[in-house]
């Protein structure tokens, strides 16, 4: 499903309308990962969960670093690259590599998994399709824009 999600923000970059291709890179990536979150929600459908969320969000902030890393430097040699954009993409992707492990050390274990908030939460809103829409809000759009906007 993360590679679902991956994919899919990918093609939407790589498949633009021509006027919107046009904008710039922070807002393509924005869109693109509006996609990706959109992917996900529909895999927290899917599997009744939540949590499947925590993963994603800790992939992104490498996917986002790295195609703009690309976007901006990809034709240049080593020696051509700022030694600030260097050092931004490497500390970004430890950050990423810590909340991964973060994630990894203190319960996910299977897809079935649920964070006991979410169980808590899916017993107070109901009916189930307030739980899924404050979710696609409050659990998936908006944590991802905090990693989007930590990125920058």
């Amino acid at each position: 499903m993360y590679a679902l999600a991956i994919a899919a923000s990918l093609t939407t970059l790589e498949h633009l309308p021509s006027t919107i291709s046009k904008w710039p890179i922070l807002s393509r990536l924005l869109l693109s990962d509006l996609v990706a979150c959109l992917v996900v929600f529909l895999a927290c459908l899917v599997f009744n969960s939540f949590s499947i969320n925590d993963l994603y969000w800790t992939l992104q902030a490498t996917c986002l670093s790295f195609y703009y890393f690309i976007d901006k430097h990809g034709q240049k040699s080593i020696s051509e690259i700022p030694f600030k954009a260097l050092l931004v993409l490497v500390l970004v992707n430890v950050w990423s590599l810590r909340l991964t492990y973060n994630l990894f050390s203190t319960g996910l274990h299977h897809v079935s998994h649920e964070d006991w908030r979410f169980v808590l939460y899916r017993s107070q809103w109901r009916p189930k399709l307030v739980y899924f829409l404050i979710g696609l809000f409050a659990f998936i759009i908006f944590p991802n824009l905090i990693v989007y906007v930590s990125c920058i």
